[in-house]
């Protein structure tokens, strides 16, 4: 009993040096609804802990930056942190945070497109059902209350595939150390072989055409709160037919190869201070990323890469905001590399608006996109009685219209021909409508114009699941 009453004599005059010179002390910090989720999971995304100072004219913005901070673990619906109790006498605050929890367990049907995005498989591929995926993917969020993910997925259709992934935010005590593993192997019967007039140009036979298997470790170190390190080994096998290798691309795997095998290492560093990381409004975001594809094992792949982005959202008034996102790409070994390993723009998240029918392969590609965006709509829809999963009857959304502005670049050295939209500025443009539903799912429609005076609507989605 009395240390209790020496640390309390102690502890006195200090928040009360603290009150007088307009700081409060974090007194306790309480968490209510985390009926699966560890306490430790929450606090670590915090950025002050019990016993704290914090400025009483911060104190709002500290408590909202917070706020994001946890809603951003894609954990939760709703979250709230709030002064529960204000000593003024001791200078000492009680901080309340109330989340609700999200629907962990997403066992749902796959059906789905094969094809790029969605105008690809209504227009130039007449909707067709041949080009469709079914199966089952099951994710389970959240898995040990440590924000933990386990993803499988058994498919069939036009890819046969089969994925088995672990995330792991922390293991350790001080939650700085991580891990991911993932195994891949997927197969088709119709195969991408070439680009034309940069287009995709396919072949489908009866037998399976490419094959594909991948295997992936990565360590994970997260020493703050908004840096980030990942270092990943991952094996590579890719094979194919004589048909493909020999007839259709001899470059496909380069020299007529119908089997492609290597090791790769990554090391990538990023720094994420986005308020809202689904759809963000403020803040910024960079990531470098180096990976040495080919270590000498094998021989059948030698490249080494530097993929650098840096985006930045900057609000202006209440309702409008700007996003500027800028992307580079670079080959440090210049010499040519396999058709299927020079993927540049047209597959997500990797490409302009208004060029969603075309595909640009080469090996350097640099690109900046803009977004002007003004939001028309934040609230909730309770859907009551008629959703079926209690969890998922209030549903937040954000409604933004935004004005875009796309430039890139793709630098083709050895597959240009007959491909006139690499090594020349690309330019797309127009407006759009963006919804995010439940704080992590975003839709777009946009309609958009290119370089060549093309328009049309597209659609975009993307869970963060």
């Amino acid at each position: 009993m009395w240390r209790f009453f020496l640390l309390f004599a102690l502890s006195l005059p200090l928040a009360v040096q603290a009150q007088e010179a307009g700081q409060v002390v974090v007194d306790t910090i309480e968490i209510k609804g985390d009926s699966r989720t560890r306490v430790n999971t929450i606090l670590r995304e915090l950025t002050f802990s019990q016993g704290d100072t914090i400025e009483i004219s911060e104190l709002p913005e500290t408590l909202e930056r917070n706020r994001r901070q946890v809603l951003n673990l894609s954990l939760f619906t709703r979250v709230g942190i709030n002064v529960g109790k204000w000593d003024d006498r001791r200078g000492r605050i009680s901080v309340v945070i109330s989340v609700s929890e999200a629907w962990y367990i997403y066992p749902f049907p796959i059906f789905e497109l094969a094809d790029r995005n969605f105008n690809i498989w209504w227009v130039e591929q007449n909707r067709s059902f041949d080009r469709v995926n079914f199966g089952v993917r099951f994710f389970h969020i959240n898995f040990t209350g440590r924000g933990d993910v386990v993803k499988l997925i058994s498919q069939l259709g036009y890819t046969q595939k089969f994925e088995l992934q672990y995330l792991l935010p922390s293991f350790n005590k001080s939650q700085t150390l991580g891990l991911r593993a993932n195994f891949f192997y997927s197969r088709n019967k119709e195969i991408f072989h070439n680009t034309i007039d940069n287009r995709q140009a396919f072949e489908r036979v009866n037998d399976f055409q490419l094959q594909r298997r991948r295997i992936t470790t990565a360590l994970i170190y997260r020493p703050k709160i908004y840096t980030l390190h990942e270092w990943g080994a991952e094996y590579y096998h890719n094979s194919t037919t004589p048909f493909v290798a020999q007839e259709l691309n001899p470059d496909f795997f380069l020299d007529g190869r119908t089997s492609q095998r290597y090791l790769s290492l990554k090391y990538a560093f990023s720094i994420d201070r986005r308020d809202y990381r689904p759809y963000p409004l403020k803040g910024f975001h960079f990531r470098t990323t180096l990976v040495k594809d080919g270590l000498g094992v094998y021989g059948d792949r030698d490249a080494l890469t530097l993929t650098t982005t840096y985006a930045n959202y900057a609000p202006l008034g209440r309702r409008f905001t700007v996003e500027t996102i800028l992307k580079g790409h670079l080959f440090f070994i210049r010499k040519q590399q396999p058709f299927y390993n020079s993927r540049a723009l047209g597959f997500e998240p990797d490409f302009l608006r208004g060029y969603e029918y075309y595909l640009v392969d080469g090996q350097d590609y640099g690109y900046v996109k803009s977004s002007f965006r003004y939001e028309i709509f934040n609230g909730e829809i309770n859907y009551g009685r008629y959703m079926p999963l209690k969890k998922m009857r209030i549903m937040p959304l954000r409604v933004y219209l935004s004005v875009n502005n796309d430039l890139g670049y793709v630098y083709n050295p050895h597959y240009s021909d007959g491909n006139s939209m690499a090594n020349r500025l690309l330019w797309g443009r127009g407006i759009g409508l963006d919804l995010i539903t439940y704080n992590d799912k975003v839709w777009q429609i946009q309609y958009t114009f290119n370089h060549l005076g093309e328009a049309g609507l597209f659609l975009h989605y993307k869970f963060i699941l």
